[in-house]
């Protein structure tokens, strides 16, 4: 720096030197430093807005910021923050999240919502701090983008909230085990076919629902569904036992399946109680043992009459050892032509009363003889009370037939010697009378 001053009578300038190397330095560092933040600032991939913090209007934007609300810089500077936001999220002057950020939440991240010039509303977390700015107090928010995370959230809650709405009203219980074997998942079936409530068994060894004796097969099913790399239910079902909280044992079959989580292996089991099934294959071996015993013929066929069962009975009644001179054919075919017509209306009104009892028919055998038979039909439902088919019940009454026919004509023989004796007699008991 220079001044004029009067040296020794004269006019002369008195010059002072200052080195400013440094200070140089400092400021050549400084812009550089602007410049490398200024180059961030605007390539970043969040959005970053800057605004007064005592006013709220915006003093600066990058060009994310400008994309995520479908502006440009003009029209973003100078304007109000609260005009970034949908009207529900402004409480007053200032948006709701400005507001906590000026107060107590500086630095947290906050979720809230943005409206872009074309009015789409996006999702975005905002983590927000204050610096000082030419010596006003402003607020640098950074505002990323969660609308596909928040949808993707949404979807995914949605299929929680299904896939719980479908496991909860299954018919099996349903239950998912850590690569531990502890139990992470325990449906409403399980439930109330195990007795546990859920929170019960969280975290619990799966083995309390399975009898000692059948843990190595249960655990022989994983790892065959772990060294064939299923991931859906197997095919084929355990049979085996499952163990209820009071101790009590029952039939079940176990369907597995295992499936990956974060890296995590995770196992999932259906489990059937399988009872009344049991039940039904004893009741059904107890019949067919009885069928098979059965010295009577007995048929089964569909409701038009095509017969898809029969036991040895009635193959030894048609005068064969083979099942395909009856099986397939129409129960009619095998009835004497004279007597189809008599046969065709039982078989309605089987279908009306849902049986009848004690008709006789001749049936054509094998080799073309006719032996007569006395047939009981009834009707066979399925579960649900629909009719499915028959069941026919036939004897060989042609014996009997010619027995009681022999009896007939020797009665009628007896008879009429009786009255036309030229004896006169009578028939007395044994009281004389």
């Amino acid at each position: 720096s220079s001044s004029a001053i009067t040296y020794h009578g004269k006019n002369a300038i008195q010059a002072t030197l200052t080195d400013i190397t440094e200070r140089k330095r400092v400021a050549e560092a400084l812009r550089k430093s602007e410049g490398k933040y200024r180059k961030q600032f605007e390539e970043a991939l969040d959005a970053i807005f800057i605004a007064d913090a005592a006013t709220g209007i915006i003093v600066d934007c990058n060009h994310a910021a400008c994309e995520l609300v479908g502006k440009e810089k003009s029209e973003l500077v100078g304007k109000h923050q609260r005009e970034l936001h949908p009207p529900g999220k402004i409480g007053g002057e200032f948006t709701k999240t400005f507001k906590q950020h000026q107060k107590e939440k500086e630095g947290q991240v906050l979720e809230t919502q943005v409206i872009t010039k074309k009015g789409e509303i996006k999702d975005v977390a905002i983590k927000a701090s204050s610096f000082e700015l030419e010596g006003k107090k402003v607020l640098l928010g950074i505002f990323r983008d969660i609308t596909e995370r928040k949808r993707a959230e949404e979807a995914l809650r949605e299929s929680e909230e299904r896939f719980h709405s479908i496991s909860d009203t299954a018919g099996e219980a349903i239950i998912s085990t850590d690569s531990r074997g502890n139990i992470v998942y325990w449906n409403k079936t399980a439930e109330k076919i195990f007795g546990y409530s859920a929170d019960a068994v969280i975290d619990k060894s799966v083995t309390i629902i399975i009898p000692e004796q059948y843990r190595k097969l249960f655990s022989k099913g994983l790892e065959e569904v772990v060294s064939t790399g299923t991931t859906s239910l197997v095919a084929t079902p355990i049979e085996g036992a499952g163990l209820r909280k009071d101790g009590g044992m029952f039939p079940c079959d176990f369907s597995l399946a295992d499936w990956e989580m974060k890296g995590e292996r995770f196992f999932t089991t259906m489990v059937r109680d399988i009872t009344e099934r049991k039940r039904a294959e004893e009741e059904l071996l107890r019949l067919s043992n009885a069928v098979k015993m059965s010295t009577d013929s007995i048929v089964i066929s569909d409701l038009e009459g095509k017969i898809i069962e029969a036991n040895e009975a009635t193959l030894k009644m048609y005068g064969t050892d083979d099942k395909g001179d009856v099986i397939g054919k129409n129960s009619l075919d095998l009835i004497a032509p004279e007597d189809r017509e008599k046969a065709f209306a039982g078989m309605e009104k089987v279908r009306e009363r849902g049986y009848t009892q004690n008709r006789e028919y001749h049936i054509i055998t094998k080799d073309g003889s006719r032996i007569l038979v006395e047939m009981n039909s009834a009707i066979m439902k399925d579960v649900d009370g629909k009719a499915i088919g028959f069941v026919g019940t036939s004897r060989d009454i042609t014996e009997r037939k010619q027995a009681e026919e022999t009896l007939r004509e020797s009665e009628e023989k007896y008879r009429e010697l009786f009255e036309n004796a030229t004896d006169g007699i009578f028939t007395l008991d044994l009281r004389g009378r």
